[in-house]
């Protein structure tokens, strides 16, 4: 009998990372893959599994992207912060225009991903901290280590799996994996060859690291 396996994804820890991999590999030029295309994040996150394990459920973690105008409605009542918002856009039409294209994608990945096949779309939120040394807004992620440490935590207590398989290097979910180990669940954590490195902390809560590479499954595969 095949085991048992919850996929956990901190999609914005991941993509982040594989955004550096793509910018500073010395082999980036052949690594190609589309973080807003389903197909790519599917096969990416699946390539983590083997011959004698079957997917319960994969658990991907995101947030709606906000628009600056979310961000402005929501700084009404904050004159400076409105004003330095509507600055920015004012001084940076193309880049608020290539924002907004890009909240486009976003927002069709995550409903994508909401109507796929063993995936439960988990929703945090995004927040304005300030603002960039470019008068930018800087938008920050909030609730997803919550969200994850209650999800692992549950299937733990109720044994729904036999192993958890986790894509995220945020310390903040180790109570989570503690917890897993605790109930008997086997704990993997995932790296990529490229540059996706889990630090010591977490790997001292872990049984073992699953490693994966982008070269070798996106480098013949077209966008």
């Amino acid at each position: 009998m095949k085991e048992k396996v919850a996929v956990f994804v901190d999609w914005e820890n991941v993509r982040l990372e594989i955004q550096n991999i793509q910018r500073r590999h010395k082999d980036r030029e052949k690594i190609i893959f589309n973080y807003n295309n389903i197909d790519n994040i599917l096969k990416l996150f699946n390539s983590v599994l083997q011959e004698n394990e079957k997917l319960y459920r994969t658990f991907f973690y995101s947030a709606e992207p906000l628009s600056l105008n979310d961000l402005l409605k929501n700084s009404s009542k904050n004159s400076h912060i409105y004003n330095a918002i509507t600055k920015f856009r004012d001084e940076n039409l193309q880049e608020y225009e290539k924002m907004e294209k890009l909240r486009g994608q976003i927002l069709k990945l995550l409903h994508d991903i909401s109507v796929s096949p063993y995936i439960a779309l988990r929703l945090g939120e995004l927040k304005m901290q300030g603002f960039t040394d470019r008068g930018k807004p800087n938008i920050v992620q909030k609730q997803v280590d919550m969200l994850m440490g209650l999800d692992i935590s549950h299937v733990s207590y109720k044994r729904l799996v036999d192993k958890i398989i986790v894509f995220c290097k945020d310390t903040d979910i180790v109570p989570a994996l503690k917890c897993a180990r605790t109930n008997g669940i086997e704990v993997i954590v995932v790296d990529i060859a490229e540059g996706y490195k889990i630090g010591n902390k977490i790997l001292k809560h872990s049984d073992c690291v699953r490693e994966i590479s982008l070269l070798e499954k996106f480098s013949d595969q077209g966008i």
